[in-house]
């Protein structure tokens, strides 16, 4: 499949424009470079484009990288973005 290398540094990311239409071919990887920290909750577009081919292969690509010790990292289909959103791992107490 195909593999992609993004660097994220906690308030922007990398991004490509598309003229036209982005097609998935298939599953890939996205190796994500970001040591930001506080993250959780952040979203970055990946992708705009006019148009996109076979969108259901969005859901074979796999973020790695070491982010991913710390976040689950998704991809999101948003009508005319690929977003990449950020959700941590681990418990959260309330304590009153």
């Amino acid at each position: 499949g195909a593999a992609m290398t993004v660097d994220c540094d906690g308030e922007t990311s990398d991004r490509v424009d598309v003229a036209g239409r982005l097609t998935f071919g298939g599953g890939g990887t996205l190796h994500l470079q970001c040591d930001a920290q506080d993250l959780n909750g952040k979203t970055f577009t990946l992708f705009t484009f006019e148009s996109v081919g076979h969108p259901e292969n969005l859901a074979g690509w796999k973020v790695i990288g070491d982010i991913c010790d710390r976040y689950v990292v998704t991809l999101e289909l948003d009508e005319t973005l690929i977003r990449m959103t950020f959700k941590g791992k681990g418990t959260a107490l309330l304590l009153q």
